[in-house]
């Protein structure tokens, strides 16, 4: 009966040990795409970021000729005696202004979308790193149960007179269908 118990324990330890390896090399493979992610989330982080400050300059430079164009004009409409050219030139300054103020208007959108595409890519890199927390937290907890379950496994050994089945199969003297057989010449001994 002893040797019916342990040997159902070494089963149990060995469909928990298959089970720690199989979710190990899950562990291992989701955490090496999760790597490949991030660096993924990092790379789009730094070049929205890039385009982030082109668009602040764009925006700034479409200002700079807004503002130019319109005291140009100003200047030009103080003068007395506004010939055609004056006033052609006058036209075209506004035009310029109005130009360079949509440019900025749609220089300031893109750069909004830029910014919430930051945001988005900043959430999914957070929603990374807690899957990889996580997953290391369910790493360490079946470890630790594999370690409480090899403690027990030992401890149901103390009283046994034949050594356990994984000691006899790491060392290869035996398979595991001669230990059961051998432990029970022994035990009939």
């Amino acid at each position: 009966e002893l040797q019916v118990n342990l040997r159902s324990r070494e089963v149990i330890q060995e469909g928990v040990e298959e089970e720690l390896e199989k979710v190990k090399k899950e562990l291992k493979d989701s955490q090496k795409e999760l790597k490949h992610k991030e660096d993924h989330l990092h790379l789009e982080i730094d070049k929205a970021k890039h385009d982030k400050e082109a668009l602040r300059k764009e925006i700034d430079t479409q200002k700079n000729r807004a503002t130019v164009a319109e005291t140009q004009l100003s200047q030009i409409s103080r003068q007395s005696g506004a010939s055609v050219d004056q006033a052609r030139k006058i036209h075209e300054l506004e035009l310029e202004k109005e130009e360079a103020e949509r440019k900025a208007r749609a220089a300031e959108e893109a750069l909004e979308k830029k910014i919430q595409r930051l945001r988005d890519t900043q959430e999914k890199l957070n929603t990374t790193n807690a899957v990889k927390e996580d997953m290391a937290r369910t790493k360490r907890l079946l470890e630790s149960q594999k370690a409480d379950l090899e403690k027990e496994h030992i401890k149901s050994y103390a009283g046994a007179k034949c050594p356990p089945a994984g000691v006899v199969r790491k060392l290869g003297e035996e398979k595991p269908s001669q230990v059961s057989s051998s432990s029970s010449d022994r035990g009939s001994k």
